[in-house]
C-alpha cells in the first residue's frame, strides 16, 4: 500500500498508526497529488484500487485521469454530496468568516460525465453519516479554536480566541455544547479497465 498526503503532520500520524498495528507493507509519502508524476514515481498501471477520501487531490478531471492510470484495477472517490451543520455555520457568521466546506455538487457532476463520457461507467453510492459532537465548554473553545486555525491556515489570535469563547457561552445548553452534523456522503466507483463486468459489491 502507498499513501499520500499534502500534510505533514497527517503522514506523520499514520507513521505512527503503521507502527502501532505492526504493518510492514505500507509507505506513506509526503506529497501533493496534483505534483506527482506517476511515469517518474512507477505509478503507472501499478495499484489493484486507487482511492481518493475527503480530498482536494481528485477534485479535477486532470486528477482523476491521473488516478485512473495508476489504477490496473478500480478507482474510487468519497466526498460529501450534502452537509448540514447548522451550529458551524452560525459560529462563521458570528466571527465574520466564510463558512468552508460548501458541497461543490457541480465538481462531482463534472468527474461524474467525464468518467461516463469516456466509458469507465461509473457506479455512485450514498451514505448517510451522523457526525453530531457533544462537548463541554472548555473542550467546545478548544474544538473551535482548532477548527477555525485549519480552515483558515493562520492561528488564531486573543481577540478570535475570545469571540470563539463568546460564541460557546452564548450556545451551551444545560452544560454540553452541541454541534450538530449530517453528512450525505457520495462515492463514486469505476473500473479503470472500462468495463462494468465483475464491479464490486458496495460493503459499509
Amino acid at each position: 500500500m502507498t499513501g499520500s498526503d499534502v500534510s505533514a503532520g497527517m503522514i506523520a500520524f499514520a507513521e505512527k498508526k503503521k507502527e502501532e498495528y505492526s504493518r510492514d507493507n505500507i509507505t506513506f509519502v509526503n506529497e501533493n497529488w496534483h505534483d506527482i508524476d506517476i511515469d517518474e514515481r512507477g505509478y503507472r498501471g501499478r495499484f489493484d484500487l486507487v482511492f481518493g477520501h475527503m480530498t482536494p487531490a481528485m477534485d479535477t478531471t486532470e486528477n482523476i485521469k491521473k488516478a485512473t492510470d495508476a489504477s490496473k484495477g478500480y478507482c474510487a472517490l468519497a466526498t460529501f454530496a450534502k452537509r448540514t451543520a447548522p451550529m458551524a455555520d452560525k459560529f462563521y457568521d458570528f466571527i465574520k468568516t466564510e463558512t468552508p466546506w460548501k458541497c461543490d455538487r457541480k465538481r462531482i457532476s463534472d468527474i461524474f460525465a467525464y468518467l461516463y463520457d469516456n466509458g469507465y461507467f461509473p457506479k455512485v453510492l450514498y451514505y448517510v453519516r451522523d457526525d453530531t459532537q457533544q462537548f463541554d465548554e472548555e473542550g467546545a473553545v478548544d474544538f473551535l479554536v482548532k477548527r477555525f486555525e485549519l480552515d483558515n491556515s493562520f492561528k488564531a489570535d486573543e481577540e478570535t480566541v475570545e469571540k470563539i469563547r463568546e460564541f460557546v457561552g452564548n450556545n451551551m445548553e444545560d452544560g454540553v455544547f452541541v454541534n450538530p452534523v449530517e453528512a450525505v456522503i457520495v462515492t463514486i466507483v469505476w473500473s479503470a479497465k472500462k468495463t462494468v463486468e465483475n464491479m464490486p459489491a458496495y460493503v459499509r
